[in-house]
């Protein structure tokens, strides 16, 4: 794209979960577990080869050319700073990095070992994905950019601009309207309204686990957190990119084919999990467990392309809608209605080991703020 950076179910058990004064609701894959989901007892055991097949794809770095929307702010990572260039287990990275996802055809929510609902195909076209979790310190910019010189997308942005000649991804059957997603509705553009203050405040959920400050810190390489989806599909519009798919972020999660239970699965079928592979509840009991650096658990817990915290630290907004079981048939596709409840990808810091496998899903309704809810960006290839 030029010069462009590059930078199961199983069926419905939903389970009411509240962190720290918050809740949110899972919707979560049991079948094939003999009865037990998520919070029961899962593989702790750091023995075994759990290292992640080396990355496929190259690595790009964001710069100022990028083909963001016109009149947008400058991509996030345009200069170095505090959460913008300091990423990764080195504290060097480019926190922007970019990096391809080689597209094909899996099964989502299934890996045969954990999940065993093998009758959800996908096709999955190539597209390129955020390294990293989207950090403070590059949302702190885009903060700047709505609430102090009144930037809103333009209609229709937002769009899988390389997908069915430009019309993007394909809706679910049961979506009214065009078939196509439509990209950005202007009528939300008022959820972006607010004074620098005014937002402060919104992304300010817990005394103790925002990881929002107004101005730079050390928690500028956190991922940005208590955020809605709007803001974050919003965000991802004004970077030059624009929320994954549910089927894209469950097909990097799986390596594609491969079908790995965990993102670092190798061989796919592995097991193995312990905290050099990611942030999860055993890695720290409340009041300790929390959110941490993005990439911090890199390359130990990598997925097959070289994506860190898959899952783990925090869950990750998707641009569906959440449909149950799955939008079917899918090439391409997304639950993309004009209201509901969103999905939402990978576990969090508080889900035990047990609830880390890929194929898991998540339901948060459009306007929730989380202590334990980020995102990431995807891009054209």
């Amino acid at each position: 794209m030029g010069t462009m950076p590059r930078r199961a179910l199983v069926r419905g058990l939903i389970v009411g979960v509240a962190y720290a004064g918050l809740a949110c609701s899972l919707l979560v894959d049991t079948d094939g577990l003999d009865g037990s989901g998520p919070s029961g007892p899962g593989p702790t055991s750091p023995e075994g080869g759990g290292e992640a097949a080396a990355p496929d794809g190259d690595v790009v770095g964001r710069d100022a050319t990028s083909d963001a929307p016109r009149g947008a702010p400058p991509p996030s990572c345009a200069a170095p700073g505090l959460g913008r260039s300091d990423c990764g287990p080195s504290g060097a990275e480019d926190c922007c990095t970019s990096k391809r996802v080689e597209g094909g055809v899996y099964k989502r929510g299934h890996d045969g070992v954990i999940l065993f609902d093998p009758t959800h195909p996908a096709q999955v076209s190539s597209f390129e994905l955020d390294r990293f979790e989207v950090t403070v310190g590059r949302f702190r910019s885009f903060v700047d950019a709505v609430a102090t010189a009144g930037w809103r997308p333009a209609a229709g942005s937002g769009k899988h601009g390389h997908l069915s000649a430009g019309r993007g991804l394909t809706r679910a059957p049961a979506d009214p309207g065009q078939p196509f997603e439509a990209g950005w509705d202007p009528t939300l553009s008022a959820a972006l309204s607010g004074s620098l203050l005014e937002w402060g405040a919104r992304l300010s959920c817990h005394p103790s686990y925002q990881t929002w400050s107004s101005s730079p810190n050390a928690k500028d390489t956190f991922p940005i957190n208590c955020v809605s989806w709007v803001e974050a599909a919003a965000f991802c519009i004004s970077d030059g990119g624009f929320l994954p798919s549910e089927a894209e972020l469950d097909y990097a999660g799986a390596g594609g084919d491969q079908q790995r239970v965990y993102p670092w699965s190798s061989p796919p079928t592995s097991t193995t999990v312990d905290c050099s592979h990611a942030n999860l509840a055993a890695c720290g009991a409340p009041p300790d467990s929390a959110p941490n650096a993005v990439g911090s658990r890199s390359p130990k817990g990598d997925g097959r392309w070289g994506h860190a915290d898959l899952t783990g630290n925090v869950f990750e907004w998707a641009a569906d809608i959440h449909i149950d079981p799955y939008v079917d048939p899918c090439v391409d596709c997304v639950g993309n209605a004009d209201a509901g409840a969103r999905s939402a990808h990978g576990g969090g810091y508080f889900n035990p080991t047990s609830g880390a496998a890929n194929g898991y899903r998540y339901k948060y309704e459009p306007d929730a703020r989380d202590i334990a809810l980020g995102f990431r960006c995807a891009r054209s290839p």
